[in-house]
């Protein structure tokens, strides 16, 4: 069991087949959802906490809710390949890190790679002013 994911956790999802799916297990699938009045596609990570058969095609389905507990959770019938290309499964999540997905986070947002730049110009100047130099000095010796 997973602890609860949270915004910014990174996750590593493995392909395994669907029928081995499990009550309990923490998925990720693609997802089409309204979002302010627009249809968008999405990759949502919940938990199986049902299974039933999908009442039109009458394949086997999971029923999944959200695995953060802060969040209102909304529940999804998810089948193998999706009904009209929603929820079709991509794999089951193995592992989960908060710390490396908040560093990440952090590196893409414009103030980390406001940071990034300046290290690597400040360490491209150390070397072109101060490296390069000492080199010289040697080979003039």
């Amino acid at each position: 069991m997973f602890p609860d994911l949270q915004h910014n956790d990174l996750i590593v999802v493995r392909r395994v087949d669907f029928y081995t799916l499990q009550v309990g297990d923490v998925i990720t699938f693609n997802s089409t959802t309204s979002i302010n009045g627009r249809v968008q596609d999405i990759v949502i990570t919940h938990q199986i906490i049902d299974y039933t058969f999908h009442p039109i095609t009458n394949e086997k389905a999971f029923i999944t809710s959200g695995t953060n507990q802060n969040v209102p959770q909304d529940a999804r019938l998810l089948t193998k390949h999706g009904v009209e290309n929603t929820n079709s499964f991509i794999g089951i999540v193995s592992f989960t890190s908060r710390a490396l997905g908040n560093i990440i986070a952090y590196l893409a947002s414009p103030f980390g790679i406001t940071m990034i730049v300046i290290n690597v110009g400040a360490v491209f100047l150390f070397f072109v002013f101060f490296v390069e130099k000492k080199v010289i000095q040697i080979k003039t010796q």
